[in-house]
């Protein structure tokens, strides 16, 4: 195994990356091309994650690589006690090595991008392409409601239902 940060390590990212990429614009035309067809989803709300799990900003990095390990995902929205949005925490910003009573106040992402519930799924899948993103916190005016994935998108290109 490379050394954190190695050469290798930087060109395997790179091209995960690419490959990620090509997936996601392979979606947007498969949504473009298939926009108003009745037999596949369309919209964000027809595919995303409705009451995701979401944690405090005070919780700890080792509750969130738990909930992440437990149940397959791979981001978690953070709020606060009013259910407002504050960030969201990745598989990707607990890569580094955090002490496990870290708070994730201290680790999630604060600018997350968020997409609105009626909003297209090519227009999600290009967010995400553009802005080299694989969670959108999908929001109904002001009020987080769920989350979009970039797995949700392969799911409705390949035909599958994860549930």
């Amino acid at each position: 195994m490379p050394w954190p940060g190695s050469c290798a390590q930087v060109d395997r990212n790179r091209r995960t990356a690419l490959v990620e990429a090509a997936v996601v614009w392979s979606t947007v035309a498969m949504m473009e091309s298939t926009r108003n067809s009745n037999d596949r989803p369309s919209k964000v709300e027809d595919l995303m994650t409705y009451e995701p799990l979401s944690l405090k900003p005070s919780e700890s990095v080792d509750r969130a690589r738990d909930l992440m390990l437990a149940f397959g995902i791979h981001g978690i929205p953070i709020i606060d006690d009013d259910s407002g949005l504050l960030g969201i925490v990745t598989s990707h910003d607990l890569v580094d090595d955090w002490p496990a009573n870290e708070p994730l106040q201290n680790v999630m992402s604060g600018a997350v991008l968020t997409i609105d519930i009626r909003a297209g799924l090519a227009e999600a899948a290009e967010l995400m392409k553009t802005r080299l993103v694989h969670h959108l916190v999908v929001t109904d005016g002001l009020e987080p409601v769920g989350v979009l994935t970039t797995y949700d998108l392969l799911d409705a290109l390949i035909g599958t239902n994860r549930e």
